[in-house]
């Protein structure tokens, strides 16, 4: 074995340090002051792929690729002035391929540079990976449709990806490095803003992020936002906190449900209103005359009349000119009937041919008789279908709301009678009274029974 350049002073120290320099873990070398290599131990003739003959008395430049020269060069003259030098390179092994190396160097008082070499391949394989995960999740959060946004520990707005922008209507942009409260806040519909909400909305959001803890976190809740230029959305948010080093931040994921809310707004409405006429239907008539005897029962003024009518030869139309006609015949009936009854009357379609209505706050009986005679007269007049002019007449009977009838069967049940009475004259109404059970009068439009 040749002597060492690191030769100490004694045999036992000799000893030692050679058996370090043979044993690391690292490269370690040895570079005169013209830049060649006069010694490397076995772990950095291994990082190289060289003997340890084959490299020493070589210019180290020569193993560094070309786009390190300039790197290294400068690298090598700040050794003139610092007392140690660290800096991450590259070098070319003798098979070819390129080993990323860190280097830390140090100038002795001969000008010699001895210095540590560690391969940092594992290092920068680790590290490209994350740089591709975080390029991965970059492109995952900017292409998501989803709005996506993250709070720092202050409360100020992180992230705020190109859903949210469209969702939201603000921009990345002009977002980042604002309170999240303010945002929140300014995103509330119009008529929801003050003051005292801003401030609580800030104490809510300063709670969350000092515990981790707080309402609405890690479950969806739904709520609405008002965009600048007026125009609602629905959304859906599902807020989560998780923890740094020196705090709590929020994380958040923000769904536009607009089409959702409106699928569900008109399925609730198509079960509630007739696919036909686009009335209430029998069930919305129900829910409505529950509530209008609940408010008669309350104000105790007023007359509450329920007028249940029947189109008197709508068969006849059916059977000669077919059911489309008499689909259109029962829309205009329905415009018809609309334009007859005040904004807080009601005008339903039972079924068939029938109809019902709930006239609330009469103040007396002659009101009730003008609805119904306007609706007579209105029902009457011709109605234009496919160049053919057709004309029907109604039957109605009407209830009133009395003690004895004090419920909507039994008001529904007694309009039901009374319009059984009116269609023995047709286009008339008939009056299902309130106190006797008499014999019809001479009038066909004012009886009573």
């Amino acid at each position: 074995m040749s002597h060492s350049p690191f030769r100490q002073g004694n045999a036992v120290s000799e000893e030692f340090f050679q058996s370090i320099f043979s044993q690391a873990g690292d490269g370690i070398f040895l570079i005169d002051d013209q830049g060649a290599m006069i010694e490397m131990n076995p772990r950095g003739c291994e990082i190289l792929g060289y003997s340890r003959e084959e490299l020493l008395g070589q210019p180290v430049m020569k193993f560094h690729p070309a786009d390190e020269l300039d790197h290294i060069q400068e690298k090598l003259a700040s050794l003139a002035t610092e007392k140690r030098v660290t800096t991450e390179s590259a070098f070319i092994r003798k098979d070819g391929t390129r080993v990323p190396v860190e280097i830390t160097g140090k100038m002795l008082s001969n000008h010699q540079i001895i210095g540590l070499l560690r391969d940092i391949s594992e290092r920068k394989q680790a590290g490209q990976a994350l740089i591709d995960s975080e390029r991965k999740f970059r492109s995952l959060v900017e292409q998501s449709p989803d709005g996506i946004f993250m709070v720092d520990e202050a409360g100020s707005v992180v992230e705020w990806n190109h859903g949210q922008e469209n969702i939201s209507g603000l921009k990345r942009d002009d977002v980042m490095g604002m309170p999240i409260w303010d945002i929140h806040w300014k995103l509330l519909p119009e008529e929801l803003r003050s003051d005292v909400l801003l401030e609580n909305l800030k104490q809510n959001f300063k709670e969350v992020l000092d515990s981790g803890r707080g309402p609405g976190l890690n479950l969806p809740y739904e709520a609405t936002f008002q965009l600048s230029d007026g125009v609602y959305r629905n959304v859906e948010i599902m807020m989560y906190t998780y923890k740094t080093n020196v705090g709590q931040r929020i994380g958040g994921i923000v769904r536009d449900i607009t089409e959702r809310k409106q699928a569900e707004r008109r399925l609730e409405y198509l079960a509630m209103h007739d696919m036909l006429t686009d009335l209430p239907n029998r069930q919305l008539f129900q829910d409505r005359l529950n509530l209008a005897l609940d408010r008669a029962r309350r104000e105790s003024h007023g007359f509450l009349a329920v007028m249940l009518l029947d189109l008197d030869n709508f068969k006849e139309v059916n059977d000669r000119y077919g059911h489309a006609y008499g689909d259109q015949l029962l829309k205009i009936a329905a415009r018809r009937l609309q334009t007859c009854l005040r904004k807080s009357d009601t005008a339903a379609r039972m079924g068939g041919d029938e109809f019902t209505l709930i006239i609330e706050g009469l103040a007396d009986l002659d009101g009730c008789k003008l609805i119904a005679q306007k609706v007579l007269k209105t029902l009457s007049q011709p109605m234009e279908i496919e160049g053919k002019s057709i004309r029907v007449t109604a039957s109605v009977g009407i209830s009133l709301l009395t003690p004895e009838s004090d419920n909507a069967a039994t008001l529904l049940r007694k309009a039901d009678i009374a319009m059984y009475h009116a269609k023995r004259f047709r286009n008339c109404y008939q009056f299902h009274h309130f106190l006797t059970q008499s014999s019809l009068s001479d009038s066909v439009c004012n009886n009573q029974l």
